[in-house]
């Protein structure tokens, strides 16, 4: 059942799904998704809408998906104010998995899944969000305009009122595992399954766009399927009519620059970080060698191979819990603001595209014969 749609477009790409082979949908609203596509079953439920309570059980299977951010980025807040302000869903993907013990063969179900938020950043009832989220907070574009001025003066004629009423913000998005496995197979059915529950509601509400924050190597390594087919974003420059670069991460301002030294794995550019830890090894500082390095969990010899998330031993050099023989955390962090470069990109994607991205993943989804990892 399909309920409420109001939007020509949107019911197109709902029906060109319903049409799609080895699919069949079973339930959409603003709240619910429920579908089988090949050999896995996706079901998406809210575990909570602006201005209202969590749903308990579901409250804490988000924050324990969430907590996975403190294994590869830092100790990132689970909940934040933002979430009273939000669509908190969780898309399940459940499939049958083939097992071998004793000699013996069984099948047994896996469940799997993400969570994500949409923020909504003209919510009434509150002091309207003085506080954007971060993925509007932290960027600036030429002469340092802040985004949301530079998106309200380009796309809504300086109303900004209409900007925010206009644009909602993609964020959290978290990976809820088996018990016992460290990947999951379904990573972008899963996150198509909750931006089709995303964008369709956004569509009745009258969203113009979704803004997000990310690396851009999620698109490969987390979003992709087996025969390319990937969850696409868009460059916010490109909505903007600005070069790519120039919606870049605001360094002067201090909230966003302490991001940066907290997790540098996520918010900064790994071979730039890479290139100036190489060239600090080089400038014979007391101290800081390859042995000290190694003390804080960084290997040397692999720094070219090395992942975002291999950065986050230098947190604490950057943020004066540690130090390392005569390297200043000032110096640390000054060159860090000035050599290297930002991590993640600016994304804004108007919501039928949204919507649109969501259809091709679940349509080309090779569920019945899947066996690649991703996320």
């Amino acid at each position: 059942m399909v309920a409420g749609l109001r939007d020509a477009e949107a019911e197109a790409l709902v029906a060109s799904l319903r049409g799609a082979d080895d699919i069949e949908i079973i339930a959409l609203g603003r709240g619910q998704f429920e579908a089988r596509v090949g050999r896995i079953h996706i079901r998406v439920e809210n575990a909570r809408v602006p201005h209202g309570p969590w749903d308990t059980r579901l409250h804490e299977i988000v924050t324990s998906t969430r907590r996975s951010y403190w294994e590869n980025w830092g100790q990132i807040p689970l909940d934040d104010e933002l979430d009273e302000h939000a669509y908190v869903d969780i898309a399940w993907i459940t499939y049958p998995d083939e097992t071998a013990k004793n000699g013996h063969s069984a099948e047994q179900e896996v469940v799997e899944g993400v969570t994500v938020r949409t923020v909504y950043i003209a919510c009434p009832g509150t002091a309207a969000h003085e506080q954007l989220p971060d993925d509007l907070r932290f960027w600036i574009g030429p002469r340092d305009t802040p985004l949301l001025d530079l998106i309200t003066d380009r796309l809504y004629d300086g109303d900004r009122q209409k900007a925010r009423r206009r644009l909602v913000v993609g964020s959290r998005l978290a990976s809820l595992r088996p018990p016992g496995r460290r990947h999951n197979l379904y990573t972008p059915e899963a996150y198509a399954a909750s931006q089709l529950v995303a964008s369709w509601r956004a569509i009745q509400d009258g969203i113009d766009f979704f803004v997000n924050t990310m690396r851009e190597e999620m698109t490969a390594n987390v979003l992709s399927l087996p025969d390319g087919s990937h969850y696409q974003h868009f460059r916010t420059e490109h909505r903007l009519g600005l070069g790519l670069g120039e919606i870049r991460l605001n360094r002067a301002d201090p909230f966003v620059f302490e991001h940066m030294c907290r997790y540098p794995g996520y918010f900064t550019n790994t071979a730039d970080f890479v290139a100036l830890v190489e060239w600090l090894l080089t400038q014979n500082i007391p101290g800081f060698d390859a042995e000290a390095l190694r003390n804080i969990g960084v290997d040397v010899a692999r720094l070219p191979t090395i992942k975002p998330v291999h950065l986050k031993p230098f947190s604490a050099l950057l943020t004066e819990s540690a130090r390392i023989g005569g390297l200043e955390t000032d110096q640390l962090r000054e060159l860090v603001r000035r050599e290297v470069g930002d991590g993640p990109r600016s994304f804004m994607t108007p919501v039928r595209e949204r919507l649109a991205q969501a259809v091709k993943i679940l349509s080309h989804s090779p569920a019945s014969r899947r066996n690649s990892r991703s996320l």
